[in-house]
């Protein structure tokens, strides 16, 4: 077996009795990492912030990190949200991709490594339609594109419980 490729039937387990799935396997994975990213960019920069997401902001343009970092505020900002922005802003400057690259990660991520940690108790046709619900699911494109822990809670969630699981 050349060395240059990994089949997908070494990424995942599909049987036999699946020729299709062992052959383009990891294709149709990597088919729904590119489908779920596209989804979670489309119209990305066009998406308005409004709520909680504010709440952040302000407090990251107002407070110091030692204020940040002892109260919620009036508004109950999300303390290390308001940390990064502030991070930001003191650093590169806080722009709208500033403000949600690190959720739009998290969503992608999701898609990426949530199917390859279950792996081992699920047969691998299981982890590629696993892959596709994470890639298509409309409230996890949302939490990608909203600037709130959500995607980032479902990422590490998810995975606490796969290792608390292996463990």
């Amino acid at each position: 077996m050349s060395t240059s490729r990994i089949p997908a039937a070494a990424l995942f387990h599909f049987p036999a009795s699946m020729p299709f799935f062992r052959k383009y396997g990891l294709f149709l994975f990597l088919w729904a990492v590119i489908t779920g990213t596209w989804l979670r960019l489309t119209q990305l920069p066009h998406q308005m912030h409004f709520g909680d997401e504010w709440h952040a902001i302000c407090t990251a343009a107002r407070a110091a990190y030692g204020q940040i970092l002892t109260s919620f505020g009036g508004s109950d900002h999300s303390i290390p949200i308001a940390l990064y922005y502030k991070l930001v802003m003191d650093t590169a400057g806080l722009s709208e991709w500033g403000i949600r690259i690190p959720f739009f990660l998290a969503g992608i991520l999701t898609i990426l490594l949530l199917p390859l940690l279950i792996r081992r108790h699920v047969n691998g046709f299981s982890c590629l339609i696993f892959a596709w619900l994470l890639a298509l699911s409309p409230l996890l494109v949302f939490f990608s594109r909203f600037a709130r822990s959500y995607a980032l809670v479902v990422l590490l969630g998810f995975s606490a419980l796969i290792f608390f699981f292996r463990w």
